[in-house]
């Protein structure tokens, strides 16, 4: 085969894709469409999202859970960077397309049902989908989905690098090791602040772990400074470094 990267194999692999899944694809697309009929509010549709999202990205190589599923992957004419982009562009680029399709149509015709069928009258069904909608369609409706995007791409890449290293339960062994690495990240973040302020009051106080909020007033200048730095480049390269080491895990499967 060819290894020099070509843009056609990437579509062929698309196609093939959508071929063998499209009863998958079309049971999902009108699942999330009668969901969003019902549930039109922009935390419920951020929820969905995530969960959603997760539960697609363990799906594409899943195939290495079954010996024989996993060689006939391996054998699909195709350099492996080139079925990692098309595994970028399914459970990133397309879902998220396919998200906001289903999110928008789900809005239009919940909003026109409701209109149509229950009248004001109705206090049950009135009180059920004035809780459940949150808001009306809009523009701005659309703008809350959209916040949640980047956090939905490096969830995906995420689940995506965890199920090249996990054969089984790829979901909770992801989440597992995403507490660890967490509980770790905090443990250091602690000592961080413990070398800096001195005292163990001082730097729950500068933790501020009851709301979250980073509180300049208290932060050495210097150190926030350095801290949004540090965060802001982290989110920029954060998704491409998981991609990039999902990429080298799948070039390490053999036949």
């Amino acid at each position: 085969m060819n290894q020099k990267f070509s843009l056609k194999r990437i579509g062929l692999l698309l196609r093939r894709y959508f071929i063998e899944n499209q009863n998958y694809e079309l049971y999902l697309w009108s699942i999330l469409t009668i969901v969003f009929m019902i549930f039109r509010n922009g935390n419920s549709a951020s929820a969905i999202l995530i969960v959603t999202g997760a539960l697609y990205a363990v799906r594409f190589f899943k195939v290495f859970n079954f010996a024989p599923n996993g060689i006939q992957y391996l054998l699909i004419p195709a350099t492996q960077l080139e079925k990692t982009i098309s595994v970028f562009l399914l459970n990133t680029v397309y879902f998220i397309l396919m998200f906001t399709v289903v999110f928008s149509v789900g809005n239009v015709i919940g909003n026109l049902l409701e209109q149509l069928i229950f009248s004001t009258s109705d206090t049950v069904a009135l009180q059920f989908f004035q809780s459940s909608k949150g808001f009306e369609f809009n523009i701005q409706g659309l703008k809350n989905i959209w916040i949640s995007f980047g956090v939905f791409a490096a969830i995906q890449a995420i689940f995506t690098l965890g199920s090249l290293y996990f054969k089984r339960n790829a979901i909770l062994k992801t989440l597992l090791s995403l507490f660890v690495v967490a509980l770790a990240l905090g443990i250091l973040e602690y000592f961080i602040f413990k070398i800096t302020f001195g005292s163990v009051t001082e730097t729950l106080k500068a933790l501020n772990a009851g709301d979250f909020v980073w509180d300049e007033n208290i932060f050495p200048k210097a150190l926030t400074e350095t801290w949004k730095i540090f965060w802001s480049i982290s989110g920029y390269l954060f998704i491409p470094f998981c991609w990039i080491v999902s990429y080298f895990r799948l070039t390490e499967k053999e036949i």
